[in-house]
């Protein structure tokens, strides 16, 4: 997406996959709602939880179809020819690990926050609301639906404003919004934990995801040269995701034991925005610009 556009439209093209991902949000949400509301609790665990996985396995068919009729990029295609004409062999993974080994480790620390504001917020939200809140397993995916919503709606503009001001610069205002406001909207779930407050919480929650999310794929792909980008952009993103959401939800739920704090789990939140802060400061000292990165000089200054 991003190799396709010229310079100026890279953040909005990008911002497209956050625009997806809401959607994905509202349709796995809303279809959990709507069989939390329909079917009995004995019934949901029965069998009505393999309905929205039923859904989800259309993603296959799909994702062949996109990967057989969609050719490579003309830079990719170009790179490619220039190792033929110069005989070079790369194998991309080992470049990665090597010299790209510093933008892998940037690239991964920049994911870590917005990772783990999405599984808190977004993932974890449902159990903690329906757990420490009281609130209904239907009204809680609803509020995941809202999230979604606004991510999906929001998504293009955050894009389109990274490709004004910078890639850098609208994500470190991003991250700050987050750490600014986390603390406050689980205070105000915990003082009013009503499906009102539910739905205008999880509604911020979703323009702040988009405005991290919609510029994150350019910045990760103008991290990495063409002959190592697909490789480092999955490397660092999916590192990321396993290791700082994928314990998540354990996480917080074991610092909401141990301080019994139910606002405790907005302090995992802020200590990954110092960390992916300070990678995106690195980031800038690498770059001529926080404006405007460019990728072969990422790769060659110093951290």
């Amino acid at each position: 997406m991003v190799e396709y556009v010229g310079k100026d439209k890279k953040g909005l093209s990008a911002s497209f996959q956050a625009t997806t991902q809401g959607l994905a949000t509202v349709l796995a949400a809303g279809i959990s709602a709507v069989i939390t509301a329909v079917l009995t609790p004995a019934e949901v665990a029965e069998w009505g939880w393999r309905v929205a996985f039923a859904f989800g396995l259309l993603i296959g068919p799909v994702g062949f179809y996109i990967r057989k009729h969609t050719p490579e990029t003309p830079e990719f295609q170009a790179e490619k020819a220039a190792q033929a004409s110069s005989g070079e062999t790369v194998s991309p993974l080992k470049d990665t690990l090597t010299t790209g080994l510093a933008s892998l480790l940037l690239g991964a620390g920049v994911v870590v926050a917005v990772t783990a504001f999405n599984y808190v917020q977004k993932v974890y939200m449902p159990t903690y609301a329906i757990k420490q809140l009281g609130i209904s397993a239907s009204a809680s995916l609803t509020g995941a639906v809202m999230t979604g919503l606004m991510v999906m709606l929001t998504a293009p503009f955050f894009g389109v404003l990274s490709d004004r001001i910078g890639r850098i610069r609208s994500i470190m205002l991003a991250m700050l919004a987050i750490g600014l406001s986390t603390y406050p909207m689980f205070r105000m779930l915990i003082a009013s934990p009503t499906v009102t407050t539910l739905l205008v919480t999880q509604s911020l929650v979703g323009v702040l995801l988009a405005a991290v999310l919609a510029p994150l794929p350019a910045l990760l792909a103008e991290i990495f040269p063409t002959r190592n980008r697909g490789t480092g952009l999955a490397l660092s993103y999916n590192f990321a995701v396993t290791v700082f959401g994928g314990f998540a939800p354990l996480i917080v739920t074991w610092l909401i034991g141990v301080t019994g704090d139910k606002a405790s789990p907005s302090f995992y939140v802020l200590a990954t925005i110092l960390l992916s802060l300070s990678c995106l400061v690195m980031l800038v000292r690498r770059s001529k610009t926080a404006s405007d990165i460019d990728s072969d000089n990422i790769q060659t200054q110093t951290v």
